[in-house]
Order: structure tokens, then sequence, then C-alpha cells
């Protein structure tokens, strides 16, 4: 889902872009990871297989301090013009296109020096949806020997991947993309069976602006020190700690032979919630799924001629907006269908200390959009 207002957002943050003056909002794709030179091979597909008239395509390669990666595409290197128009950069660290309706294209991102990796940034005008997805291949000696698929990942607030040992060649790592305009702080945490890794501490990370990191689990500067030591499977759960720190990741997994993409899973938030003049507190438990949206539950005890009340629970949270915002609704209809109606919040996200926070208002609308109450509400982040 490419909503307009998160198309707004990312227009606003992404105020650096030179685009066409005449075009309203642009709709971004983040692949956390690419690589390429020493031997690898970045293949880069785009497709709209749904558009009814041709776009723009931007793309733009960044290293892990955010700088623009330099390379070669099809070919034709950074100093190169697109002869139709005269412009440059065509190829190389970023370039741009034109999408034709029902068309796909495929770069492929070759170096001539080491191995490079950062990750790959996407923009189109408009707010239709395209479908990206970039393959990396080693050769040796001129023959494939692996490749890895990666998939675009919409930003999140937090992320949890498996971490699998049954062999001393197993390994797992992360990669993490920033794609915002200022810096990110990151923890990493590693858990077996719900407790913390004995001999592991939470390990922190700052990224900046459009900044990238990959890691595997047994290096020193994530948990190299109980690698050794570790078997089984486990969690690592990264999670941003700033207010603008929603990241995109995935997980890449070796087995001694080949190495292969992971999804990393967006982890759910959980909250407990009051609210004025109702006896015990509410809960919400919800999972982003673009950074901004979200879709899950609300659980409380005063229920609409039920015990227990139980709704499904969408809105949107954004703390990167100013002012921040924070909207959510859940629908209900009471167990005989006599009562219908639409529970609307609003608020605004902050920090109490550490802590997460939403204040706000609730208000009880009936089905004709009579508002039968309105009530205060503090939401605290528990998880």
């Amino acid at each position: 889902m490419k909503s307009k207002m998160r198309t707004v957002i990312f227009t606003l943050i992404f105020c650096f872009l030179v685009v066409n003056a005449m075009a309203a909002v642009w709709t971004w794709w983040r692949i956390p990871h690419v690589a390429f030179g020493g031997g690898y091979t970045s293949y880069l597909t785009i497709r709209d297989p749904q558009a009814v008239a041709s776009r723009t395509i931007y793309v733009y390669l960044r290293d892990d301090n955010g700088a623009l990666l330099s390379a070669n595409v099809e070919g034709i290197g950074a100093t190169n013009t697109d002869p139709a128009t005269n412009k440059a950069p065509y190829y190389g660290s970023s370039f741009y296109f034109t999408l034709l309706a029902s068309q796909e294209k495929t770069f492929a991102i070759t170096g001539t020096g080491d191995l490079k990796t950062g990750w790959v940034e996407i923009t189109g005008d408009g707010i239709g949806n395209i479908s990206s997805s970039l393959r990396f291949t080693v050769t040796d000696g001129g023959v494939a020997t692996d490749v890895v698929g990666i998939l675009p990942a919409e930003p999140n607030s937090s992320w949890t991947v498996s971490v699998e040992k049954r062999s001393a060649t197993d390994y797992t790592g992360i990669a993490v993309a920033n794609p915002w305009s200022s810096s990110i702080t990151f923890n990493v945490d590693f858990y077996q069976n719900g407790s913390r890794v004995p001999g592991t501490v939470s390990r922190t990370f700052t990224l900046p602006p459009g900044g990238h990191m990959a890691r595997f689990v047994h290096e020193a500067a994530l948990f190299g020190s109980v690698w050794n030591s570790f078997s089984g499977i486990g969690t690592l759960r990264i999670s941003g700690t700033s207010s603008t720190g929603t990241f995109s990741a995935v997980a890449l997994r070796g087995d001694g032979t080949q190495y292969s993409s992971l999804p990393a899973d967006a982890g759910v938030q959980n909250w407990t919630v009051t609210y004025t003049g109702q006896s015990g507190p509410a809960t919400w438990a919800w999972r982003m799924f673009d950074g901004f949206h979200f879709i899950g539950l609300e659980q409380n005890q005063e229920g609409l001629n039920q015990s227990i009340q139980q709704a499904r629970l969408r809105g949107v949270l954004a703390p990167e907006l100013s002012p921040a915002m924070f909207v959510a609704d859940w629908i209900y209809t009471s167990t005989d269908g006599s009562v219908q109606g639409m529970i609307i919040f609003q608020g605004v996200p902050g920090k109490e200390g550490s802590t997460d926070v939403i204040n706000g208002t609730r208000t009880d609308l009936s089905k004709d959009g009579t508002v039968k109450t309105k009530v205060t509400f503090k939401a605290t982040r528990v998880y």
C-alpha cells in the first residue's frame, strides 16, 4: 500500500532530489543490500505490470556512509551522459530511465575493483506501484557459484531474524539501511528460548543519513565472543531507539557452500492503554507494515454486550512528522447486532524519559456519524 501521505512525507524528507517540478508526488522503494566488484555482479530488475502510462524511475546506489557508490551499470560508467538528454550522470552512482506501461527492465551492476556493498534506493514519479528485486551472483573462473535474491523492505521500527547454527559453517547476518535524511540509532540483541544468550549484551549502532551496515553474528562487532559456544536456534532483535528509528532490513545466511537471503520479520509493538473513566487498562498489539501504517488488535474490558472486547485496530503512527501524529480506528458490532459504530483515536506520540507514549482522545461514533462519547487516553509502549 503506497499512501499519498507516505509519499508526501518521503518527498519532504528527500528534498535534495532534483526532479521535475511538475511532478506532484514520488513513491519510494528500498533494497537493503547490494554487492558488486571483486567477482560479484548485481542484477536489478524493475517492472510496472499495472501502469497505464510511462513514468520516470530514479535509482541511487549508496554506501555505508550514505554517499553514492560508483559503479558500472550495463557496462557504462558514471562519467557518461544520456545521449538523448545530455544530462549526467546517466549511469554509475545514480541513474534514471523511462519505464513504459507494463514494461520491465534489468540492469547489471558491476565494479572494476574490490567488492563494494551498500543498498539501493528507487523512486518513481506518481503514486502507482512498481515491482523490483535484486540478485547478486558470485563467479569463480567465469562460473556462477552463488546467487542471492533480495526483495525491497519497507522501513520499520524493529525487526527479528532467526539464527540457526547446525554446524560450524552456518552463519547468519543482517543488512540494515537508513532511508532518512537524519541519523538513526538501533540496538541488536541476541536471544535464545526467550532469554538473552549468556555472555551477550545489547549492541548499539548509529547510521548516518542514507547509511548502511552489514554484519554477521559471528563477527566481533556483534556476538563473535559467544558464537563458538552457541548452537541450535536463536533470535536477533534489531530495534530502533530514536524517534526516526525506522529502517529497512534483510537477513543473510551462509551454510558453508552458498549464501542466501531471508526476509527479516517486522516486529510487533505492544502498548498498555488507560482510558478516562474506564476500570482496567486496554492492550494494543500491532505490526508496522511500511514504517507508518499498522494493523493489529485492541483488547479491553469494557465490552459491548461482551465481557471482553477484542477489535481489529488499524492506523498511522508517525513520530517523524512535525508535529508528530497518531491516528487509528476500529469498528464494532455488538453480539446481538443492535449496536454498531466506530472508535477513532487521535493523539500525539512523544517520550517520557526513554519510554514511548501517546496522549490523545478516543471518540465513539455511531454508524450515522453521531458522537456518542469522547474520552482521553494514554498509551505506554511496553515492548
